[in-house]
């Protein structure tokens, strides 16, 4: 059997750093290699996260931004909320979340090398193993699936961001813009917000279509822009390829939600089963992935083919009727971030949801929910 010592993980990202510190927990002792100088940038996240992940990750109180007791939704000419009283989705500082990942990981004697950059296509020496956690550049390279331009800004909010609400999470859609994705506006707990969108369109006039402005005006309140890609394609078939003793993680395996394109709750579902499967014996944790998230990505994938399908007046139409049968609080109240289907089983109960759920079929290919991923 190969040796699978020393580990090389290659990039400090999110999917790298939950990785080695994961590792060491386990008595390895890998090491980091990074292209940048320095780790959390370049930032493109939303920094949105469930209070599972925070809780799971460990996550710091101090990291916390902002708590969104709810989301709004802008579709077209509708505008509709669901609200609660209690926490659904918390705004986190990535940047920082990244320093605390690197500190960690440093205090326990691991070593990052920076300004090193991985050869794709280099023939891989047979002892050690390599983890590819080099994020959606390698996705792109290796040709893995689809994946959209992306744009977010960090704004001086004062003025142009008053109608939304700082305690809600902002979801804009408008396909007649947009037909790729939705756009997102988030408080950071403070007079900036971020907002930003994926699309193969120009980013520039989908955002200031998303927010009512004009590009002159979104540029000037621009603090920071943010470019970068989202992946949407979903994961490969295999996380390891035993030709070369490489493991793929995070973005690089496509391991992000089809539906929106975050994906930290799943690098550390990712980064535990990968190391469960090293304490086994093997680096292969492909079928423990999939064995907790296939069902999953083929729900997601069913929606993301939905909202590609269907026409804006159409979602218009059933969004229009959802928030008159009160069904966004009942999604706000059983919805799971993290788990779309587990979402789906809960409101399957409900007969006015699955009522509208139907009234969609037109654009839904059910067969894909039987499907292999």
């Amino acid at each position: 059997m190969a040796s699978y010592h020393p580990i090389k993980i290659y990039g400090a990202g999110p999917a790298g750093l939950t990785l080695a510190n994961k590792l060491v927990e386990n008595g390895f002792e890998p090491i980091i290699y990074e292209s940048n100088p320095v780790v959390g940038k370049p930032q493109h996240c939303s920094g949105v996260v469930s209070g599972r992940f925070i809780d799971e990750a460990h996550i710091p109180h101090s990291l916390v931004r902002n708590k969104f007791y709810g989301v709004e939704l802008w579709i077209g000419r509708l505008h509709v909320k669901a609200e609660s009283s209690t926490p659904k989705a918390y705004a986190i500082d990535r940047y920082r979340y990244e320093l605390w990942l690197e500190e960690t990981f440093i205090d326990s004697g691991g070593e990052i090398k920076f300004r090193v950059e991985m050869d794709y296509h280099k023939p891989i020496r047979r002892d050690g193993l390599i983890v590819d956690a080099t994020g959606v550049r390698s996705y792109i390279v290796h040709k893995r699936g689809e994946v959209l331009p992306a744009l977010q800004l960090i704004l001086n909010g004062n003025g142009i961001m008053d109608e939304y609400n700082p305690k809600l999470a902002s979801i804009i859609v408008d396909k007649k813009v947009n037909p790729d994705f939705f756009s997102w506006a988030i408080n950071n707990g403070d007079s900036r917000w971020k907002i930003g969108t994926a699309s193969n369109a120009n980013l520039w006039d989908v955002l200031s279509s998303a927010i009512n402005t004009d590009v002159w005006t979104l540029r000037k309140n621009s603090l920071e822009r943010l470019y970068g890609h989202v992946v949407v394609g979903g994961p490969v078939k295999n996380f390891f390829d035993p030709s070369r003793n490489t493991v793929l993680i995070g973005d690089s395996a496509g391991q992000t939600k089809v539906t929106t394109g975050g994906g930290l709750y799943y690098i550390l579902l990712a980064s535990k089963m990968f190391v469960e499967s090293l304490v086994e014996g093997s680096p292969d944790y492909t079928q423990k992935f999939y064995r907790e998230l296939k069902d999953e990505y083929r729900l997601q994938r069913l929606l993301r083919s939905l909202f590609l399908k269907i026409s804006q007046e159409d979602l218009e139409e059933v969004i229009n009727i959802m928030a008159r049968k009160e069904l966004f609080n009942l999604m706000l109240m059983l919805g799971d971030m993290d788990f779309h289907m587990t979402s789906l089983v809960r409101l399957a109960m409900d007969r006015d949801f699955m009522k509208t759920f139907i009234k969609m079929s037109k654009y839904i290919e059910l067969s894909m929910l039987f499907s292999s991923v």
